[in-house]
């Protein structure tokens, strides 16, 4: 580089603002660049050999603009000469981050980079808001640019990707400077640190203290801990019932009253609108709770309900919401899925859980500082005229233990430890012409992609039935998969809820899936065609007895192994406007009554999914089912159901039911991501489902994926999952079940390999065997009992 050059560059890098501290500036490209939403800005380069000789990268600030912080979204692509810029570029930081209310966000996904909500190049790295990240750098991206550039000009292009929003794109400091160290997320274990013994513990009958307290609030006494349960029942005309809440009540109709039936305690309170009668059920390991509530009017009643958990005078307390640990104290999650709640303070919890079907579907978890108190909450709940019905939740203390510990003592109480099978995965399409012996080395079970007629035509829902053609193409990919890998199961894809055919609107009106506009919900044609239209079988529906056809074809006349049912539980929105289910409307906050009658999809259709299950699984069939259920009804019902893990946080939907997870095709590029795919699931408290693009992966040797089924679990933990047939780790450990099983032991590194002889001898301790497993830096272990 000549000096007159070397001086220009000083000159213009010193125009620029401070860049990240690790970020030697090279070649200045621009001080700030503004996006509009789908618009791109591409800034030539020009590199000299001398330069290309240097690691170079690619550094910058970003933000969505926005008056507050309001989260973030991937929203940013960028290309180098053509080639996109992938997270395994990211240098300054690692791929994942996380926000103060809990919430792990990877930095790249869909192929676009995550940009942050915010005012400025401040706000969201610092620690008092819920969006803001944990340990900072919310805006700074240094990309490694090695390979892609090239001597004399170069063209960056940075895209604003999201058309779907109103928020510019701001960049400011963009340069090329020298590359830094790479930032590892991986935390590595000490080799020579004690090893902490791991096997099953039984938390089926725990010490707790329950004491009633005036106005029916409840105490709960769990090791040193120390804390009171009151609830709120909103009345009409915005007032609200309390039963042990400080806060007063404004209905002097309401007194509770607490009695003694047989030995239960019961506590009864009237209100003008309505009667409660709670039962309090004091069991082995959590407390019942049953309360049953009665319309006293003649018209729909709305009523909201919250039960509290007061955190008032806790240090810093551990709180997790929906399975969520929030840095902060503060957070809120719905969903039925995990419909929990957890303190911690010291070395002891209490945690609450929705237990019947319709706070379940309908529940909301939520932590606040002012006041500081957690629990659970239904914005939806309605009664019919002169209706009854039993709201029932628990609540878990767990004496020297934390959330894993009341998730598996949950699981117990759910009868959710059931028997897995495995490895699953997706199969290739039939027009894809790929040799499969390798590809379904790992593959026990798999299942077929949506039909697909013709390119970009998908044949969802009741399509299927008409393309005639498609059915044989699948049925002869089903033979040819079991021909390959015989023993294989195949299953066939399925989706109720969407249906391809403009002429079913017509035909099964009334089993549209209405938006709040009244109109019908759809998935606008993209890149498939044309438009999907939603709606919602039920047992007495015409649409329901047509969709039970698509059942019959796949069992029946194509042969199939079983069903893969996409989006089980609801497809789009878990409200349907113009119907009802009984129990649910939409409110006017302002008066606390009834706005509308709505339906939620997942009670609404939950006896079409029973039906229909049962269907599947009374053949002999396998079903598998993507989403969990939310429900105390589907639970019920045995079948793996996943969730799409394209973060493992995700996971925690999982983990009181099926902990099973698909992996993240923008993780798994190669052999070389499948023990790390696995190990995040692991550390997540979740196993892992194939889920990668065959054209990219080509599977070249046996995984690891092989011996992680079946599973029965026995306890889910953060690292580790102890089944019955076997332990699976990412942690170092002396690992055993309590008895004398003997094993066998499989490791394998990070890249994929098996560790061969690896060597995990057994030890006794207390007449029990435990194998002692050190494991390598990243790998993962599989101790598989021996019958």
């Amino acid at each position: 580089m000549n000096r007159y050059l070397r001086a220009l560059l000083l000159i213009l890098a010193a125009a620029l603002p401070a860049l990240p501290a690790h970020a030697a500036v090279i070649v200045p490209i621009t001080r700030d660049a503004r996006m509009t939403p789908n618009t791109a800005q591409t800034f030539t380069v020009t590199v000299t050999p001398e330069m290309l000789q240097r690691k170079l990268a690619l550094s910058f600030l970003a933000r969505l603009d926005s008056q507050s912080l309001i989260g973030s979204t991937f929203s940013m692509q960028i290309k180098v000469n053509g080639t996109p810029v992938e997270t395994r570029c990211l240098l300054n930081k690692p791929p994942e981050t996380e926000m103060l209310d809990g919430l792990e966000l990877d930095w790249f996904g869909n192929n676009r980079w995550r940009v942050v909500y915010s005012p400025d190049y401040e706000a969201c790295n610092r620690d008092d808001k819920p969006a803001c990240l944990v340990g900072g750098h919310a805006y700074d991206f240094v990309l490694n640019l090695a390979g892609l550039l090239k001597a004399g000009g170069n063209e960056i292009s940075i895209r604003h990707s999201r058309g779907d929003i109103t928020n510019d794109l701001l960049l400011r400091d963009v340069a090329l400077v020298d590359a830094p160290p790479k930032v590892n997320s991986v935390v590595f274990e000490d080799p020579s640190a004690p090893l902490p013994v791991i096997a099953p513990i039984d938390r089926s009958k725990v010490a707790y203290h329950l004491e009633f307290l005036p106005g029916g609030g409840m105490q709960v006494s769990v090791g040193k801990l120390t804390l009171t349960v009151s609830s709120k029942f909103s009345y009409p005309n915005a007032g609200w019932n309390a039963l042990g809440s400080a806060t007063p009540t404004q209905e002097g109709a309401w007194n509770p009253v607490l009695v003694n039936l047989r030995g239960v305690p019961q506590l009864v309170a009237s209100g003008k609108s309505y009667h409660v009668t709670r039962t309090i059920t004091s069991l082995s390991d959590h407390i019942a709770i049953s309360d049953t509530i009665k319309n006293l009017t003649k018209t729909d009643l709305y009523l909201s309900f919250k039960h509290m958990i007061s955190t008032t005078g806790l240090s810093k307390p551990e709180v997790f919401v929906h399975g969520l640990r929030s840095h902060i104290g503060q957070g809120n999650d719905v969903g039925g899925d995990n419909p929990t709640v957890l303190v911690r303070s010291g070395d002891d919890a209490l945690g609450l859980v929705a237990e019947d079907d319709v706070f379940r579907a309908q529940s909301a978890q939520v932590a606040t500082t002012t006041p500081a108190e957690c629990g659970l909450l239904d914005e939806y709940f309605m009664l019919e005229p002169g209706a009854t019905y039993e709201v029932r939740w628990s609540i878990y203390p767990v004496p020297n233990g934390g959330y894993y510990d009341f998730v598996n003592a949950v699981r117990r109480n759910w009868g959710t430890n059931f028997t897995l099978p495995g490895p699953f995965a997706f199969a290739p399409h039939p027009t894809k012409k790929k040799e499969l012996k390798s590809w379904l080395a790992d593959a026990r079970i798999v299942t077929l992609e949506i039909p697909r007629p013709e390119p970009g035509v998908l044949s969802h829902g009741l399509a299927f039935l008409k393309e005639t053609g498609e059915q044989q193409r699948l049925k002869d990919q089903a033979d040819r998969i079991r021909a390959a890998v015989p023993g294989t199961k195949v299953l066939q894809y399925l989706h109720v809820y969407i249906t391809r055919l403009d002429d079913a609107v017509k035909a099964y009106k009334d089993a549209a899936h209405l938006g709040a506009d009244g109109k019908q919900l759809s998935y606008p044609a993209g890149n498939w065609k044309p438009t999907f239209w939603l709606f919602l079988p039920t047992t007495t529906n015409a649409y329901g007895r047509e969709m039970n056809k698509t059942f019959d074809l796949v069992l029946d006349q194509l042969g199939f192994d079983g069903v893969y049912w996409d989006e089980l539980t609801y497809s789009a929105k878990d409200i349907a406007y113009g119907l009802s289910d009984g129990h649910t409307a939409i409110p006017n906050k302002q008066t606390q009554t009834v706005q509308e009658k709505v339906a939620f999809t997942p009670l609404y259709c939950q006896a079409y999914q029973v039906q229909q299950a049962k269907r599947v699984l009374d053949a002999g069939k396998i079903l598998i089912g993507n989403t969990q259920p939310v429900t105390e009804t589907m639970t019920k019902l045995h079948f793996p159901r996943f969730i799409e893990a394209w973060n493992p946080i995700k996971l925690r939907n999982a983990h009181l039911y099926t902990p099973l997870g698909i992996s993240s095709p923008d993780k798994v590029h190669s052999e070389l991501d499948i023990v790390p795919s696995i190990r995040s699931h692991l550390q997540n408290g979740g196993l892992w489902y194939h889920y990668y693009v065959l054209d990219k992966v080509q599977l070249t040797h046996p995984t690891a994926a092989a011996h992680l089924f079946p599973f029965t679990p026995i306890e889910l933990h953060a690292g580790y999952l102890i089944g019955q047939e076997r332990i699976l780790t990412a942690k170092s450990g002396l690992f055993g079940w309590g008895d004398k099983s003997k094993v066998r032991v499989f490791v394998y590194t990070p890249d994929g390999l098996p560790v061969k002889d690896f060597n995990a001898p057994q030890r006794e301790i207390k007449g029990m065997t435990y194998t002692e497993l050190r494991l390598p830096q990243g790998g993962i272990g599989i101790i598989e009992r021996v019958k």
